[in-house]
């Protein structure tokens, strides 16, 4: 029995077959054989039994016409006839013997019959021959007579040899049809019997293999129905190297690697779960914050187009200073052409106010510096305020040298009219540099307003220009000692000249700064328009990534549902 369960389907399905097959094969072979042997049992009785019944009955007919045709012609007196008579005689005579040479003896019984036969046919033959004699001779008493004494016993017994054959022959018929009849009824009982067994054993044979076949495969669908509700604990116990068994086999190894599945799938639902709601809490905050970094970008951006606009015009009020500034320069030229006198006098303020001049191109320095570190608009802005102040001091001072030159010539009368012209002249004009520098000091300002977070960079700065001050209030006491002496006049023109050329120096070197100022902060504008931008980008973005984390969220939820539904461990 194992070794069958062992069998692949495809075997027993080939071994039910061939055992059916065997049994029509036996079955048949036997119906094969008995049909054989009854035709040859057929065949026999026909030519040992009903041909020579046939014969022997023509070999008798053929006697009893000799017979009758040998009493015609002993009473005949018509030789014609008599002679019809002989050739009828000799014609069933020759019949006769025919039909002996036909029969062909191979029973004892049978050949020992034709030897009394043939021992009578010669006798029978002889008589014969002597009364056609007599009747040819017209003795037909005497042929008569021999008729009835010899040649009708004989015939009688010929005839007699003829149906003793023909019962022989019947009888031995009979018997081998009664031979025949039981063969059949035997063979008919051992064709049954076969059959019957056949059947049952094929019956049986596939009663068995159905069962190993169909009660592993229900098994297998009723672990497969308890897997689809989810219960994945199952396991099948059929063992067999049949496909049956091979499939239980990878059954076993498919659910067990989908539990692991599932195990994991289930870990890493909830791992997601955890993950996109941290990633929710992150977008969250990301969110926030862009939207702050897009609030403080156009606030900045705001800032910064007022920056620009405060640029603006303190640009074109130092483009205002300079040209005021060159006209203090043509005039303080003037000057100094008419104190040729008073050169002497002036060395000392001249090389005070180069001492200046190299200390400022210190401070400009300074702020050459300060600007590649920098790079803002509040510094340039502070650079500006101090570059301002100083020019606000200097218009003070010249303000101061103009009045001290307007007493000087008053005191010297008709010979400083010419110098007082001069000092009023240089008085309006650093009266007018004055006021421009106070509205660039208040444009200045507005602009620091915009930029109070960059003023701690300006500390170095700052501390560079409060050194060039002192050196500048230096130059100022100088200037006092030059107010109370006349004859100092043409040194503090020339020193006024100086300055002046220091303050269109400045004026150009603040309208550089104004103009780079403004470049910086149209691209402060422009970087922090774009920054502005890509928050709003950033804010879209994260807004996007907060849905999908919510999507995520819901998703693994729903994944966590799912896998619920799968029992993978045993209670």
């Amino acid at each position: 029995m194992k070794w069958i369960k062992n069998l692949r389907i495809t075997k027993k399905m080939l071994l039910l077959t061939s055992i059916t097959t065997l049994s029509l094969l036996i079955i048949g072979g036997i119906s094969l054989w008995q049909i054989s042997k009854l035709s040859n049992n057929i065949e026999s009785v026909y030519h040992w039994n009903v041909v020579p019944i046939e014969i022997v009955s023509n070999m008798k007919s053929s006697q009893q016409n000799v017979n009758a045709s040998v009493l015609e012609l002993i009473i005949s007196k018509d030789n014609t006839k008599k002679q019809e008579l002989l050739s009828k005689i000799n014609t069933e005579q020759q019949e006769i013997d025919q039909f002996r040479g036909q029969y062909n003896a191979n029973i004892p019984v049978v050949i020992q019959m034709f030897d009394t036969y043939d021992g009578l046919r010669k006798d029978y033959q002889n008589r014969l021959n002597n009364i056609i004699e007599l009747t040819k001779q017209n003795k037909s008493a005497e042929a008569y007579e021999i008729y009835l004494k010899q040649l009708e016993p004989i015939a009688i017994k010929l005839i007699d040899v003829n149906s003793q054959l023909i019962e022989f022959n019947s009888k031995y018929a009979e018997d081998f049809y009664k031979s025949n009849k039981d063969e059949a009824l035997a063979s008919i009982t051992l064709l049954v019997s076969i059959i019957a067994i056949a059947i049952l054993v094929s019956v049986l044979i596939s009663w068995v293999i159905t069962k190993l076949i169909i009660r592993p495969v229900n098994e297998m669908k009723l672990l497969m129905l308890e897997a689809e509700n989810g219960d994945l604990t199952v396991q099948s116990k059929y063992q067999s190297k049949d496909e049956i068994g091979v499939l239980a086999l990878s059954f076993n190894e498919m659910l067990f690697h989908l539990k692991e599945l599932i195990k994991q799938v289930r870990e890493s639902s909830e791992q997601v779960a955890a993950s996109s709601e941290e990633l929710m809490a992150s977008a969250e905050q990301t969110n926030h914050a862009a939207e702050h970094i897009a609030e403080s970008s156009m606030e900045l951006a705001t800032g910064s187009d007022s920056s620009l606009k405060g640029t603006e015009d303190a640009s074109l009020s130092v483009k205002e200073m300079e040209a005021n500034i060159m006209n203090i320069s043509e005039s303080i030229s003037n000057v100094s052409s008419n104190s040729k006198v008073t050169s002497l006098e002036s060395e000392k303020g001249n090389e005070a106010i180069k001492n200046t001049i190299l200390q400022m191109n210190t401070v400009n320095e300074s702020v050459l510096r300060s600007a590649n570190i920098i790079k803002s608009l509040g510094v340039r802005s502070g650079e500006i305020e101090k570059i301002v102040g100083v020019i606000s001091d200097i218009s003070e001072q010249t303000n101061l040298l103009a009045l001290n030159a307007a007493i000087e010539a008053a005191r010297a009368g008709e010979h400083g009219k010419g110098f007082a012209v001069v000092a009023d002249e240089v008085r309006k004009l650093a009266e007018e540099s004055r006021k421009s520098a106070d509205h660039i000091t208040s444009l200045i300002r507005d602009i620091q307003g915009n930029t109070n977070s960059a003023v701690s960079s300006m500390e170095k700065c700052t501390e560079d220009v409060e050194t060039g001050m002192l050196l500048v209030n230096n130059t100022g006491e100088s200037f006092e000692k030059i107010y109370h002496s006349a004859s100092e006049v043409s040194k503090q023109m020339e020193e006024v000249s100086a300055s002046i050329g220091s303050i269109t120096e400045n004026a150009k070197s603040l309208a550089f700064h104004i103009t780079e100022v403004s470049n910086n902060a149209e691209k402060a504008v422009l970087n922090t328009q774009n920054v502005a931008s890509s928050a709003e980008e950033q804010l879209a973005t994260m807004e996007e990534i907060s849905a999908s984390s919510d999507n995520l969220a819901n998703m693994a939820e729903e994944l966590q549902k799912m896998v619920i539904s799968f029992k993978v461990t045993k209670d």
